[in-house]
């Protein structure tokens, strides 16, 4: 026995041995090639390219959701998911090496001090910026943090040059981005699971409720996720408290299980769930988990079905390592997570065609292997989440366009750039004027469509509608405006009135 114990000590010091020799043989090759690379190479090659490069050259072979985000990258990340951030709180884009403003959030130093889109962004405290990278424009705003400096903007309309002087402030954006009555049922769109959208969702639900809420519809298309624990913090409001509603399964440390907790506003009324091809992540927790304890009707089409868990790695630079660490189990027992075992091309091909309306596999019946937890009805395992009722993407040809259109900011940019005209005003410009300027500029970007498919839509002339009004009036709902010719909402809304729910959820 004593000699065996010392052969498995001898065993276990050798194999230790042996990986650290071939990490220090690893560290080794990687040092030489970017020696010969920087060194040597005909051609001068930035040394921080060069390590980028090798970056994401070893992530391209892992699984399709382990990430590198460069500085630029992991900084707009981060702000994505803050609940608020220092900033001048405003969205700008490069157009022809000119920096254009695009919008600007309700309250922030750029809105209060009359920033407006379609303003040019022409010099920030003696910095012109004309021809450069998005990357150098947010390093130079990031290096006057905190102090109040001269921005020279031009306005488009006028030709004129006028001088801003701004400090950056806290910038407070809302995930939370519509929350409204539709008679009796609140609607409410969550865009993305940031830190604070657990508590800019309780305050939406107490808003919803004196506006006399009895049933509630919850729009997550194309919301891409965010921070899990968001999701959970949500599921508490529809879920009796100390059940189980996540199984995080990892590689090292097995199975960790997340729970309700008691919630002193808990919502009994009926529920219903809008997703999309683009739902994923944190979003499609919450939609499984309210679908298996037969809480929820969930509408719409399959989700993205990403089913992991990223653990975040700071690098020194300020850029970051997102690594897949875990599976997300359902309460069910199921996982979302599609296979990628064609390779990450494949993957993210097959995501794009069922974002665009495009993957017939998304049609087809799945094969049910798990049940949910009250009624025991079937749900499928290992690709999305499967709606309980489809709204087919063909109903109109019009719609997946207008979800294209969304996607790209094609009604942004094109608000942004009629703003000097319209000021926020819909009488001073026509559709056929619009429909011209969204056809321009999908076609710009490889989105064939035609000013008049354009114009006879409904749904896409009223979306630009209310991305114009919007810019008069920041607080201002574009799916409450276009509630009437959106057919996923028309879906959920008749679910709740034509006794589609009870039967489902009987």
């Amino acid at each position: 026995m004593h000699r065996m114990r010392t052969l498995l000590y001898i065993v276990i010091f050798v194999s230790a041995a042996t990986t650290a020799t071939a990490q220090v043989d690893h560290e080794r090759k990687l040092l030489s090639v970017f020696n010969a690379l920087a060194n040597t190479q005909i051609d001068t090659i930035d040394p921080s390219a060069l390590v980028d490069a090798a970056v994401r050259g070893m992530v391209a072979i892992c699984d399709p959701h382990t990430l590198y985000l460069d500085t630029l990258e992991a900084s707009i990340a981060r702000r994505r998911l803050a609940g608020e951030y220092y900033g001048y709180g405003m969205e700008l884009a490069l157009r022809n090496d000119t920096l254009v403003v695009e919008r600007t959030i309700c309250g922030s130093p750029a809105n209060k001090a009359g920033l407006r889109p379609g303003d040019r962004v022409i010099d920030i405290n003696g910095t012109t910026f004309a021809g450069m990278d998005m990357a150098t424009v947010m390093r130079i705003l990031r290096a006057y943090r905190g102090e109040r400096i001269p921005f020279v903007v031009m306005t488009p309309s006028t030709g004129r040059y006028r001088e801003v002087r701004l400090r950056s402030g806290r910038v407070e954006p809302s995930t939370v981005t519509d929350a409204f009555t539709h008679g009796r049922v609140g609607i409410m769109r969550i865009s993305l699971f940031g830190e604070s959208t657990a508590e800019e969702f309780g305050k939406a639900m107490q808003q919803l409720k004196h506006s006399g809420m009895r049933d509630l519809v919850i729009d997550l298309r194309g919301n891409s996720g965010g921070y899990v624990k968001a999701a959970l913090d949500i599921c508490s409001y529809f879920v009796e408290a100390d059940r189980t509603i996540l199984t995080v399964h990892s590689r090292d440390e097995g199975d960790t299980r997340y729970y309700t907790h008691p919630s002193s506003r808990h919502f009994d009324g009926r529920v219903v769930l809008i997703v999309d091809g683009a739902t994923a992540s944190s979003a499609e927790i919450l939609a499984a988990a309210l679908q298996d304890y037969d809480r929820a009707v969930v509408v719409g089409r399959p989700t993205y079905g990403k089913g992991m868990t990223q653990q975040t790695t700071v690098l020194p630079d300020g850029s970051e390592l997102l690594v897949s660490t875990s599976l997300c189990i359902a309460p069910s027992g199921r996982c979302v997570q599609r296979p990628y075992t064609n390779g990450n091309d494949a993957y993210r091909r097959a995501a794009r065609e069922r974002i665009a309306g495009n993957d017939t596999t998304t049609s087809q019946p799945a094969t049910p292997t798990f049940q949910t937890i009250n009624l025991h009805r079937p749900v499928s395992n290992a690709d999305g989440i499967r709606p309980d009722i489809v709204v087919p993407h063909d109903t109109d040809p019009a719609v997946p366009l207008c979800r294209r259109l969304i996607a790209a900011g094609i009604f942004r940019h094109v608000a942004a750039d009629t703003y000097p005209t319209t000021r926020g005003k819909l009488h001073v410009i026509s559709v056929a004027e619009l429909s011209e300027h969204i056809a321009d500029e999908a076609q710009r970007i490889g989105i064939q469509c035609t000013a008049a498919t354009i114009a006879a839509s409904p749904l896409i002339t009223k979306t630009m509608e209310a991305s114009i009004l919007q810019q008069g009036n920041c607080s201002m709902s574009v799916l409450q405006y276009t509630l009437d010719y959106d057919p996923d909402l028309s879906a959920a809304l008749h679910c709740l009135s034509d006794g589609t729910y009870e039967h489902l959820l009987k």
